[in-house]
Formats: C-alpha cells, structure tokens, sequence
C-alpha cells in the first residue's frame, strides 16, 4: 500500500504510475491525482498542448493517425459535432482551398476529370470494372457504327446507353450518337429512314398530295 500525497488516500501500489527516479519507483501522486493534475494543465495551456501534439504527430505520422481514428472512434458524436463546428467556421477557407486544389489537379492531368467521368458513367450503364479500362480505348477508337476515328472530330467519342433502361449499348461519334437521339431510339423510326434513302419516293410522293 502506499499513501497518495494529493488526495492523502493509501491505495495499492498498481494505483499509482511507475518512476524509476524514486526509491520505490512509485510517483507520489496516484494516477486519479495525476490524471487530474494533467488535465488541469492542459486546459491552462491549450496552445502548448496543440504544439505538442502536432509536433508528436509530425514524427509519427502513422502513430498519429491511429490515435486519431481510436479517438474518432470512441468519441464519434463529439468528433462529428467538432467537424461541424469547424466547417462551419471555415466554409470559405475550406471551399477556396478545394477549389484551388482542384485547379491545380486539372492544370497537371488535364484528361483526369474527364476519364473519371466517363469511368463513373460506364459504371451508371451497367459496365464491369475490368472493362472500364475497354471503354477507354474506345473513346478514341472507330465509332461502333459508321467506323468514324474519333481523330476526324473536335469531341471523343459517346458511351450510348438506353435511355429507358440505363443499359450500356456501345461508343459512337457524336453525330450517330445525336441522329438516335433524332430518330427517338425508335427502330421503327430507323428501319424507315433507311428505306427512305436507299428508295426515296421523289416527285411520285407528291401525287395524290392535296
């Protein structure tokens, strides 16, 4: 047993912290008494404890993510209401810095944005993950039904998906691409204008008009 020399109570000796300094390498305070002589501290000197801790963190990195995620973890309400608190008092330093990092992400991969989202609309139509990377080379391969390069266009080339079911239907150029839409995705619609041009009616479709 040993006497505390805060709170004048014997406990055992695991209730007090090890110091290989003292005779009985024991402190003299027990650790409910240390514990709140710490907090005491902390809460007089906020600015050190921050400077500590960022310092501790910048040494061990890996270290200092875990123990941000135990603590999110264990105090998840407080954290969140904390995340709010300080969006709220930062929106506009958050929201400029985002912009700028998105800036300078689409300065340095201009074809990024792009890919990820042509990438998140293969996924919408239906198109496997392994075949994304397909897609891809696609784009800027022959269009899948009049076999224009997507060279000889200002824009690449379209993903072209059923506009009923979502489904994914194949990559075309832009012009086969607005003629569907044109046509209504009608096949009916289709089936005739490709028997218009391959036998247009000419004069004899004005006979019998009023």
């Amino acid at each position: 047993m040993k006497r505390c020399s805060k709170c004048k109570v014997e406990k055992a000796l695991s209730e007090f912290g090890n110091d290989r300094s003292r005779g009985d390498c024991k402190y003299p305070q027990c650790k409910s008494c240390q514990r709140a002589i710490s907090n005491a501290w902390k809460k007089r000197n906020p600015e050190k404890v921050k400077k500590a801790n960022r310092e501790w963190s910048r040494k061990n990195p890996e270290g200092g993510r875990k123990a941000a995620r135990e603590w999110r973890a264990r105090n998840l309400e407080t954290a969140r209401a904390n995340s709010k608190a300080y969006y709220a008092k930062n929106s506009e330093k958050l929201c400029a810095d985002q912009r700028a990092r998105a800036k300078r992400i689409r300065k340095e991969n201009p074809d990024l944005l792009p890919r990820q989202k042509r990438a998140l609309h293969a996924k919408k139509c239906g198109v496997p993950e392994h075949l994304l990377n397909a897609v891809e080379a696609s784009i800027i391969g022959p269009c899948w039904v009049c076999g224009e390069l997507q060279g000889t266009r200002k824009y690449l080339h379209s993903i072209d998906h059923n506009h009923k079911t979502g489904e994914f239907r194949g990559i075309l150029c832009s012009g086969c691409n607005t003629a569907i839409g044109l046509l209504k995705d009608s096949p009916e619609i289709g089936e005739s204008l490709v028997q218009y041009i391959r036998n247009p009616p000419g004069i004899d479709g004005l006979r019998g008009q009023p």
